[in-house]
């Protein structure tokens, strides 16, 4: 059996038929994932993004947490939550200097 020009073996059969029947497994996984909320950190209060947190609210289904500080601040509040461990962030705006 030939797929696009590739020699397809008994063993490349069996393994594709493998990972095709565990898909169902992943469902309810991505539907899990989509129930939280996306924790995104930079500066100021957020107005600035809020179309675009919109946008992506209604594309993904997920909803936005912002959370800001002055922008004096903003390197050394990330330094400091990452140095700790957990930071909370799972999204962060850079300086790009």
């Amino acid at each position: 059996m030939t797929i696009m020009g590739y020699r397809l073996g008994r063993r490349g059969f069996l393994t594709g038929m493998l990972g095709v029947s565990s898909l169902p497994l992943l469902g309810p996984l991505t539907a899990a994932a989509q129930a939280q909320t996306l924790r995104f950190f930079g500066w100021g209060d957020g107005t600035y993004y809020k179309g675009l947190f919109d946008a992506f609210e209604k594309v993904s289904g997920e909803k936005i947490a912002f959370e800001g500080v002055p922008f004096s601040d903003l390197q050394n509040t990330i330094l400091q939550r990452f140095r700790t461990g957990d930071s909370g962030i799972d999204v962060f705006l850079v300086d790009p200097t």
